[in-house]
């Protein structure tokens, strides 16, 4: 069992909220904590490499709305006229695609790992207590890690930030910072 399962069942027997308007949270979690499986599959397929260990950036962010986003970018990417040397043409063209295009049209983009919306905004709206609370956001944590260790089996993997779950008094949150 991953360990992120273990947290999402421990916040589960100490009451995450089973209410029709809070149960997207709950569900979300119950789905993989949002990982796009299909995006990793093609991440990891190695027919869409040039290369037999392409090199990729994962990295956690909380944008705007509060969402949590986990993306990936090959190594070198914010570079002027970048050009994939490291993966298939075809594959690459996608990539780019979809990631300009954002999650319009009801498609996550291919860039996108693992995406949950809004966790920390609905545990606060559901009157979750902060245990609950933190053990969900425990399981988030728990499965960027998973996810990063997963992807690093087949790719070379650079990830310098970190998803942190913090607990004060009756507040839990998550937080996304360099490592250091």
């Amino acid at each position: 069992m991953k360990k992120s399962d273990q947290f999402l069942q421990l916040a589960q027997m100490i009451g995450l909220p089973t209410n029709a308007t809070d149960d997207r949270l709950a569900q979300q979690a119950k789905d993989d904590f949002g990982v796009q499986r299909d995006h990793i599959q093609a991440l990891m397929d190695s027919a869409n490499w040039l290369v037999s260990r392409p090199q990729v950036e994962v990295f956690p962010l909380l944008n705007q709305l509060g969402n949590l986003v986990v993306e990936w970018q090959p190594v070198g990417y914010e570079s002027v006229c970048y050009k994939s040397q490291e993966f298939e043409p075809r594959f690459f063209g996608r990539y780019e695609t979809s990631r300009a295009l954002g999650p319009q049209y009801g498609h996550r983009p291919v860039s996108e790992l693992m995406y949950f919306k809004e966790p920390v905004a609905y545990l606060r709206r559901s009157g979750v207590n902060s245990a609950a609370s933190f053990a969900l956001i425990c399981g988030i944590q728990a499965r960027f890690e998973e996810l990063r260790s997963e992807i690093s089996r087949s790719l070379s993997v650079v990830c310098e930030s970190r998803i942190s779950a913090v607990l004060r008094g009756d507040e839990a949150w998550i937080e996304v910072s360099d490592a250091t």
